[in-house]
């Protein structure tokens, strides 16, 4: 299944994707990601990845997967999970007033914007899935 959803992406490349997209494809199949390592909160998220050798990846990293289709790529490995579209980033936020309390969580598919990535502040307790990163 998924050598044939490799294949269906290339072919589409050629005449779906422009050159930009290709090459953003290029570039964030260079870094070095992990599978999925669950769906979890993001102190535990942060923890697994360093765990591991690797980090959770930032906003712009995820947003670059979302614009590659890598991302489409991984809701397809994912889908077993039925976890959801949001994955954790490194990026910590303040919200009113309440310190880390919130970090960003990009969805790899946007109902609301389509072909925009859909990044957002959550609570850090909230559960989603997780993927790391290790760029040599």
């Amino acid at each position: 299944m998924r050598l044939i959803l490799i294949i269906l992406l290339l072919l589409c490349f050629g005449k779906c994707a422009t050159t930009s997209q290709k090459e953003l494809f290029t570039k964030v199949s260079k870094w070095n990601w992990s599978s999925n390592q669950g769906y979890m909160n993001w102190n535990d998220a942060n923890a697994k990845c360093y765990g591991i050798g690797m980090r959770l990846p930032t906003t712009d990293e995820l947003n670059a997967v979302f614009e590659s289709y890598l991302g489409e790529r991984w809701l397809q490995e994912d889908y077993e999970l039925r976890t959801g579209y949001f994955y954790w980033t490194s990026t910590s936020m303040t919200l009113f007033g309440l310190s880390n309390s919130h970090a960003a969580a990009v969805a790899m598919k946007n109902s609301i914007w389509p072909g925009h990535a859909d990044a957002r502040s959550m609570e850090k307790e909230r559960k989603n899935n997780v993927r790391c990163i290790q760029i040599n």
